[in-house]
């Protein structure tokens, strides 16, 4: 009983005006509309996530921020199912008036960053789209081997530490690149996190999960499993479709 009420509370939410006005298929740009894009595994969401969320929509010269899910998170075989994690960001941020969640996964397809940019980019061309970015992935340079950010008209690198912030410098990839200092109110450590998750310990998970999001893993049971893994054939699906793309291109 309880459960089904969970359920028809998400689903209450899921279809709410709220949700419709956050939702990417129901984006509209106005002229030299400014747009930040957050990448990231999100397996799960939690309060870190909140803060760079909240940190980047406080600024003036944002005014959407568009939500995207690595759906093809080699690099994090544990993540969980790419449609687990656009459900549990719907949840999370569906009634936030400056954050955008993916809706349109069937349509869009993998490789979705590359795919989303390109429908953002469609939805206006005066749109201005600025790439975050941790000061990790920046100091490491990893985002600029894909490629698939070549065309943002700027960076925005985030960190928790100001003198990390201070010692980059201010182009990245070849465009302007700003520094923003979002201090934490703690650490969170995803690895120990989804272990209380594997563990039911739901009381210490709620320390650091949005409410919709804790119940949807546990009416889904999505960490039952002792590592719940991406399906391969995801993978292989997925790169099957970028090489096509980039074959079909020459």
């Amino acid at each position: 009983m309880l459960k089904a009420l969970h359920i028809i509370l998400a689903l209450s939410w899921l279809t709410s005006s709220y949700t419709e006005a956050a939702l990417l298929s129901k984006l509209e740009l106005k002229e030299d509309a400014r747009v930040a894009v957050i990448t990231g595994t999100f397996s799960p969401p939690h309060r870190r996530h909140d803060e760079i969320f909240e940190g980047v929509a406080a600024r003036e010269d944002v005014d959407y921020i568009v939500v995207l899910p690595n759906d093809i998170p080699v690099h994090k075989p544990f993540a969980l199912d790419i449609r687990d994690r656009l459900a549990v960001l719907q949840l999370a941020y569906s009634n936030h008036p400056k954050i955008i969640v993916v809706d349109n996964y069937q349509d869009l397809r993998a490789p979705l960053a590359s795919n989303a940019l390109k429908f953002l980019q469609g939805l206006n061309p005066t749109t201005e789209i600025t790439a975050v970015i941790g000061a990790d992935a920046a100091k490491s340079r990893i985002t600029q081997i894909g490629g698939v950010f070549q065309n943002v008209n700027s960076w925005l690198i985030v960190s928790t530490n100001p003198n990390e912030l201070e010692a980059l410098p201010n182009r990245f990839a070849f465009k302007p690149a700003e520094k923003l200092h979002i201090p934490t109110k703690g650490d969170v450590r995803s690895t120990e996190l989804r272990n209380a998750l594997q563990n039911k310990d739901y009381e210490a998970a709620a320390d650091f999960l949005h409410p919709s999001v804790l119940i949807y893993i546990k009416d889904q049971s999505l960490y039952s499993e002792p590592t719940p893994k991406a399906k391969i054939g995801d993978y292989l699906d997925a790169c099957q479709r970028a090489l096509g793309l980039i074959f079909k291109k020459k």
